[in-house]
């Protein structure tokens, strides 16, 4: 097989599963993660015959902290020593933008730009599980499956998981996009993911609850708290799996109406 043929993978049905198991969260976590940071999606649409690109920003405040403000004055489109939201290009030009930087300083160029699904800056490789940072980089064109792998172990590596089982966006978003991730919203932004997620989860029919109180009725043994955790998600999974269904950890119409609900 081609080495084209290989790239740009989308996520495996199981995926994301595995990586809420890894973190002790919900599907619905991981999602509102991804949601937030990547719309959903780790690479850009393909052209013609050449494989999807992964998706990128490229942050030109970076690069002059990488590059000691050495390209501030020659390149300012790529080089501030200031946040410039005006200097984002958007989609497949923000690559171009990442080759402009390469062809000043390659290492400094990769470092300053975050990455897929999980928007993880380059500079950030180790915590994401490559010591060198090309290896992370060429996972990045592989596929949504290994871009998930980067952000489940950028997580676990600065101990964000915690956050997330607990619900607490406000400090999940400040371990992730520092302090000023209110100027943002980007705490608000990851709970009404979260919420949407949730609410989409357990259907329009009833809350959480009610979906528990149904499972318990069928020998499973949830606390009736309201809170769509691992332990929901999995009897969810097993329900389904004992009738014949998807086992998706999603209660949609079937699932519901097989719960009598």
């Amino acid at each position: 097989m081609g080495k084209q043929a290989i790239m740009g993978r989308p996520l495996g049905v199981d995926d994301i599963s595995s990586a809420a198991k890894l973190l002790d969260v919900t599907d619905a976590h991981v999602r509102a993660v991804i949601e937030v940071e990547s719309s959903g999606s780790g690479f850009l649409p393909g052209s013609g015959n050449a494989p999807p690109l992964p998706k990128i920003l490229f942050e030109a405040h970076i690069f002059s902290r990488e590059t000691g403000g050495r390209f501030d004055t020659s390149h300012p489109g790529i080089s501030s020593a200031k946040w410039n939201r005006d200097l984002y290009a958007g989609g497949i030009k923000e690559h171009d933008r990442l080759r402009e930087a390469a062809g000043l300083d390659f290492d400094a160029a990769y470092k300053s730009a975050s990455w897929g699904l999980f928007q993880i800056m380059g500079f950030n490789h180790e915590a994401a599980g490559y010591d060198e940072l090309h290896d992370f980089v060429g996972v990045q064109f592989v596929s949504e499956g290994l871009q998930l792998r980067c952000g489940v172990s950028f997580i676990l590596a600065n101990g964000l998981e915690k956050y997330l089982r607990q619900g607490d966006w406000s400090g999940f978003a400040k371990g992730y996009n520092g302090p000023e991730y209110e100027k943002n919203r980007y705490h608000e932004k990851l709970a009404a993911a979260f919420s949407r997620l949730v609410s989409g989860t357990v259907g329009s029919g009833g809350g959480i609850k009610e979906l528990q109180h149904a499972l318990n009725s069928f020998g499973f043994n949830l606390t009736e708290d309201g809170i769509m955790g691992p332990r929901t998600e999995a009897a969810i999974r097993e329900f389904q799996k004992r009738k014949g269904l998807t086992a998706d950890g999603i209660a949609g119409p079937q699932t519901r109406r097989a719960l009598g609900l």
